[in-house]
């Protein structure tokens, strides 16, 4: 289990990688080149190390606080949410993303405001494809609340942004991007979980630093939280 080899271990051990560097996905977005994806490498004695494309819940906000070379940093979860529309629900694979994520990401909106929609606990955004389909576009879409359940919890959400059709092939979500503050396990009260390594961590380079360099500061972000 995890707890087992973070003790075998004594860290975990972060690696940043250029989300463009080696595939076409993302070079469409505008910051492309400089979006990095943090994953970790989790070993133990005898066995091959794996790594995995995610990060612990408390890193982003730590790396917030300020580090050479990140402008911002920002967590996505991937969950299946049910998307609940006048007493007709639909399964929707769903982003539950951290406010950064509108800086980092830009994804251009075809009405709304990506920022406003992930700063607001109670709002969402709709990508352009699920828009059209529930509502018939993306004019009729804004405003309308619609009921969302986030593991087995329904709450209440304002549609305050609807994406452009995609530019491009993307590994993210974005048939609909939910605030994470107002999912409590991703909220304050999940953020001090070292061992809760299940959101992928964005981060937005400002192209002083290389990104194996970013690594190892970050490594020595971490090594607190397990002394």
């Amino acid at each position: 289990n995890l707890i087992g080899l973070v003790a075998a271990t004594v860290s975990l051990l972060l690696v940043v990688q250029i989300l463009a560097g080696e595939r076409a996905y993302e070079r469409w977005l505008p910051h492309g080149e400089r979006i990095a994806l943090v994953s970790t490498v989790i070993g133990s004695p005898g066995q091959e190390p794996q790594i995995l494309g995610m990060a612990p819940v408390p890193l982003a906000a730590q790396l917030a606080n300020g580090l050479a070379g990140i402008e911002a940093a920002g967590r996505i979860a991937e969950r299946e949410v049910d998307l609940i529309v006048e007493g007709v629900g639909q399964r929707v694979d769903a982003s539950l993303a951290d406010p950064a994520m509108a800086e980092i990401l830009a994804l251009p909106v075809a009405a709304g405001s990506l920022q406003a929609a992930l700063g607001s606990p109670r709002s969402l955004v709709l990508g352009a494809d699920l828009a059209a389909s529930v509502f018939g576009s993306a004019g009729e879409a804004m405003g309308k609340t619609v009921q969302v359940r986030i593991a087995g919890v329904v709450r209440p959400y304002t549609v305050a942004a609807v994406l452009e059709p995609l530019a491009g092939p993307t590994h993210l979500q974005l048939d609909m991007m939910v605030p994470a503050t107002s999912v409590p396990d991703l909220a304050a009260d999940g953020l001090q979980d070292w061992l809760n390594v299940t959101v992928r961590t964005y981060l937005l380079l400002d192209g002083s630093v290389a990104a194996s360099a970013l690594g190892q500061q970050i490594d020595e972000v971490i090594q607190p939280a397990f002394e």
